[in-house]
């Protein structure tokens, strides 16, 4: 536990200190935003950093344990550095602590109200993933994928593909921060991260829509996210959905400051390239995780593209090149998979990149088994699907994954009564087109 924490505050310093330089004083987030997001972007650094290791091969237990002592050191430096101020500010009699919001006076109280239910009710909802994560790995895809190739990766000094198994070609973005746990603080502490990236990702979601509806109805569209019985089960696992699911929800954090900042006219040229650098490194860092990740990735990459509809060209480019720039280390796996296999993909696209060790009979048989996931293709099947997946789910099926229910409902009815608030009071109307962007193309997806 002690070895989890520490490396777990090394990611938070590490992103801290980055977005303290991207960022500086320019951009005030609330504290939990704030600690969300800088830990997501140390996971993305030490990410790429062990990944960097691994293709050189120094999966050594000097240079693992190297890194994780570093990570324990700036922890306890930046530790230390952020608790001495929020003493300071105590003393001092400034309301600068976790919980307060110096954006809406004399609303303190409602402020700590909030962020107590939200922290009270994760915490009693997640003691059954800490005593999941505790326990010996049994899952199916930890055993064969999630914990099987960083010990590969350890015996091997390097990354490898694992002859036989075709998950080992797909990206491990998430493995590799398993890697270093592995060898520092074994199998428990591997699959236990995944706990602090659903935290985090709890914290940005928060921080989110604590911008867009306040505190109060934050908490409220939080709870329904982090309660939701597949979200909290994949936690405690080792998965990589709560690494997707932090950097989906810091990626969508530092777009809306973006747009914001930009219809306050706030944002001079290097600050927008530096939101962009910003955005490319979180968002790029979701193709790392997985490949639809790639999904994600072009979206907040369309909405970037439409935010700059307007601005001079030579602006614009330089904008999207930045974005793209900070984005393409995320496609390493991809990469690295078209050298040595011939496929970035492998093993989906057999039809158009081919792939060692592949064929047309076993390409197709995977497509038809990927094929059984949903609900058919017809145009019934498609309106349908999103209420069978609410209330005919089997977790761990390959019909549906997770049973959704009730929140599917909440879901529609919020939508529905925030559609007549912006329809009503006209507000935010250049969030309204981009989100709308947005969902024509992942409804095409």
């Amino acid at each position: 536990m002690v070895a989890l924490i520490g490396f777990g505050g090394g990611c938070w310093a590490i992103g801290d200190l980055i977005l303290r330089y991207l960022l500086g004083k320019e951009v005030h987030l609330h504290a939990v935003a704030r600690y969300s997001l800088a830990f997501a972007t140390g996971n993305v650094f030490l990410s790429y950093f062990i990944t960097a290791l691994g293709f050189s091969g120094f999966f050594t237990s000097e240079a693992l344990w190297t890194m994780f002592i570093v990570c324990l050191g700036l922890f306890l430096w930046k530790g230390g550095g952020e608790v001495n101020g929020l003493l300071t500010k105590s003393k001092e009699g400034l309301k600068g602590h976790l919980f307060s919001n110096s954006e809406i006076p004399n609303r303190d109280r409602e402020n700590h109200l909030a962020a107590f239910f939200l922290i009270a009710l994760t915490a009693l909802f997640y003691i059954p993933v800490v005593m999941q994560a505790a326990a010996p790995p049994y899952l199916r895809d930890s055993l064969v994928y999630h914990l099987l190739c960083p010990k590969a990766y350890l015996k091997a000094g390097s990354l490898i593909h694992i002859p036989g198994n075709l998950f080992s070609a797909f990206p491990k973005g998430h493995e590799v921060l398993m890697t270093l746990l592995l060898e520092v603080a074994g199998d428990r502490a591997a699959q236990g991260f995944s706990i602090f990236q659903q935290i985090s990702a709890i914290g940005g979601f928060y921080g989110l829509n604590r911008l867009l509806v306040g505190p109060r109805s934050a908490v409220l569209c939080v709870t329904g996210f982090a309660t939701v019985p597949p979200v909290i089960y994949f936690s405690g696992c080792g998965y990589v959905e709560p690494a997707l699911l932090m950097n989906l929800g810091g990626s969508l954090l530092i777009l809306f400051l973006y747009i914001r900042s930009v219809r306050e006219k706030s944002m001079s040229g290097s600050m927008t390239l530096r939101f962009f650098s910003l955005i490319g490194f979180l968002a790029g860092w979701m193709s790392s995780l997985k490949y639809s990740g790639l999904i994600y990735l072009g979206l907040v990459g369309l909405i970037l593209l439409w935010s700059q509809r307007k601005v001079p060209l030579k602006k614009a480019l330089g904008a999207i090149g930045t974005f793209s720039l900070s984005a393409t280390p995320g496609f390493c796996w991809m990469g690295w998979n078209w050298i040595t296999l011939g496929n970035p993909v492998y093993p989906m696209g057999w039809f158009l990149f081919g792939g060692r060790g592949w064929d047309e009979s076993r390409a197709l048989a995977m497509s038809l088994y990927f094929n059984t996931y949903g609900m058919g293709k017809n145009l019934s099947d498609y309106l349908l699907l999103m209420w069978r997946l609410a209330f005919s789910g089997r977790f761990d099926s390959i019909r549906f994954d997770g049973a959704i229910g009730p929140f599917l409902l909440l879901f529609l009815a919020l939508a529905a009564w925030s559609a007549y608030l912006l329809i009503r009071r006209r507000i935010n109307g250049g969030v309204t087109k981009q989100i709308g962007f947005m969902f024509i193309v992942s409804t095409a997806f």
